[in-house]
């Protein structure tokens, strides 16, 4: 099973509704998932390589996340039960914005270069990853892209 991150795209009221419970809004943007006008995603496990791919410092030369990073940053919080508790991220129209135009900016190329640079298990691990990770950002950008035309906010989970 693992760890996954989804969105969901909300009004602004509702991504203010939701710093006070997030889970009822979730509620609410599951139930409109085949809605027109609305959408959400599934980035599967694919946060963590697209949060490498965001902020890794080695294709930088100062350190510092690129906005896309937002879209996928955060972790799960462990606690001493052995059990975790969700991250829960809220995005502004205007983060959206940003981030849509950032992540519409990552190519093939730069998957690839980060997939070999990253993965230390051989060039067949690499292309396999480097697909899998290329799925997710496309799947990233379309939902992005969706918000950000409507002018909606995000929220997202990663559970």
């Amino acid at each position: 099973m693992g760890i996954r991150w989804y969105g969901w795209d909300v009004t602004a009221e509702e991504a203010e509704r939701a710093r006070l419970d997030p889970w009822a809004v979730i509620r609410i943007a599951d139930d409109r998932h085949d809605v027109p006008g609305w959408s959400n995603t599934d980035l599967d496990k694919a946060w963590l390589p697209l949060q490498r791919l965001f902020s890794d410092p080695r294709h930088e030369r100062v350190f510092q996340p690129r906005p896309g990073f937002s879209l996928v940053e955060g972790d799960v919080r462990y606690l001493s039960s052995g059990e975790y508790e969700a991250h829960i991220g809220i995005l502004s129209a205007e983060q959206v914005r940003i981030i849509s135009d950032d992540v519409e900016l990552v190519s093939r190329f730069d998957v690839r270069a980060f997939c070999r640079s990253w993965n230390a298990d051989g060039p067949r691990r690499a292309v396999s990853e480097e697909g899998y990770v290329l799925q997710f950002l496309e799947q990233a950008k379309d939902f992005a892209a969706d918000a950000a035309s409507r002018g909606h906010c995000v929220m997202y989970a990663i559970r």
